[in-house]
């Protein structure tokens, strides 16, 4: 009983939305927000635990991968520093830091708890925090969704972009859990479904195509393969929307999108595709982005990018098997939602991400 109330506080704090900055005049807060500029950095509480349980969780085999893949991309921010004077590269350090503790955190929940406690503990968690957040949006804000998490204190950074990927895990976990017990994850799967679709429809369909998937058993294609092709379809997609983006103007935030990845590739010379960093509009955007993260990420490290997806696509190919029904399709989703935004490396994204597909790594895959 003892191990599980331990499980169940490490959930918490992992998937806790609140989030810690520092603003000059009052201290740190926690009631920071994006347009609030004196308010960075912001991180959620979630990052200072698997920073904490990296301590505890690497080896001396974990170590050299660890170590080996920060010191690579942390050298080629440093070259980008001194030679462009660009600075927002090093929050993608920042992603690939928390990304790399947060796995070795998971893998080493993995190995001390049985899979069936986690997938229990873990809907339980989530299901709780969405159905507080709920009730409390409903009887203090008077809506069914809000940017707040229990009081007005607790500001939710990234309310309506990222925070909703609790929402789709918990869709997730509540179709995993589902068979062993089914008013868990039927308010799992409802409530999910109830607050997406209270303010984004794009989200909404998320959590609807995650049900698809899962009943259709999208997960009997190798993990593997799956992922390859959705990467390759990610780089499709971009340069055909990049070609039509003008045809996108009558909506304000797709023609921003578009057109920033047409003006990339309009600047594009042969220099460009070896070291893409280079490009003109690039420069250009020196506080800004693509709003695309795999073209963004390659627009900074180039043909490194390459590694990251591997990477990406091993951890997420060596998922549990059991697990697989739900998580597969729910990676494939936050994927194919890097097109519009930052899923994998926006900080509590990235913590929650890294950490599930530790904790749902196949025991026998586990790295020692």
């Amino acid at each position: 009983m003892r191990n599980r109330s331990h499980s169940i506080i490490f959930f918490i704090v992992i998937f806790l939305p609140i989030f810690l900055g520092y603003e000059v005049g009052r201290g740190f807060v926690t009631d920071a927000n994006p347009f609030n500029m004196i308010s960075l950095p912001v991180f959620p509480i979630s990052t200072f635990l698997v920073i904490f349980g990296l301590i505890f969780s690497i080896n001396k085999r974990n170590v050299i991968y660890f170590l080996g893949l920060n010191l690579l991309f942390g050298l080629l921010s440093v070259l980008i520093y001194g030679y462009l004077d660009l600075f927002r590269q090093f929050s993608y350090n920042l992603a690939i830091l928390l990304g790399s503790a947060a796995y070795y955190s998971g893998l080493s929940f993995n190995r001390r708890h049985p899979y069936e406690q986690i997938v229990q503990d873990l809907a339980l968690v989530l299901v709780v925090i969405i159905l507080v957040k709920l009730s409390v949006d409903l009887m203090v804000f008077g809506m069914i969704y809000s940017d707040f998490f229990i009081a007005e204190n607790f500001k939710i950074y990234n309310a309506y972009d990222y925070f909703p990927i609790v929402y789709v895990l918990s869709g997730a976990l509540g179709i995993l859990v589902f068979r062993d017990n089914r008013t868990l994850g039927a308010v799992a799967v409802l409530v999910s479904f109830i607050a997406l679709f209270s303010y984004s429809r794009y989200y909404a369909v998320s959590v609807l195509l995650l049900y698809l998937f899962s009943f259709v058993r999208f997960y009997k294609i190798k993990t593997a393969q799956l992922m390859s092709l959705v990467f390759l379809s990610l780089i499709v997609i971009t340069g055909v929307l990049a070609v039509f983006a003008s045809s996108f103007n009558s909506d304000p935030s797709l023609s921003l999108r578009f057109s920033h990845w047409y003006h990339y590739f309009s600047a594009v010379n042969v220099v460009d595709l070896l070291i893409p960093v280079l490009n003109a509009y690039r420069s250009d955007l020196s506080w800004g982005g693509l709003h695309n993260e795999l073209l963004e990420l390659y627009s900074y490290f180039g043909i490194f990018t390459v590694i990251l997806g591997v990477i990406f696509t091993r951890l997420a190919s060596n998922l549990n098997v059991r697990s697989k029904v739900s998580m597969a399709p729910f990676l494939v989703i936050l994927s194919f939602g890097m097109l519009i935004q930052n899923n994998l490396t926006q900080p509590y994204n990235t913590v929650i991400i890294f950490f599930l597909l530790g904790l749902f790594h196949a025991k026998s895959k586990c790295v020692e």
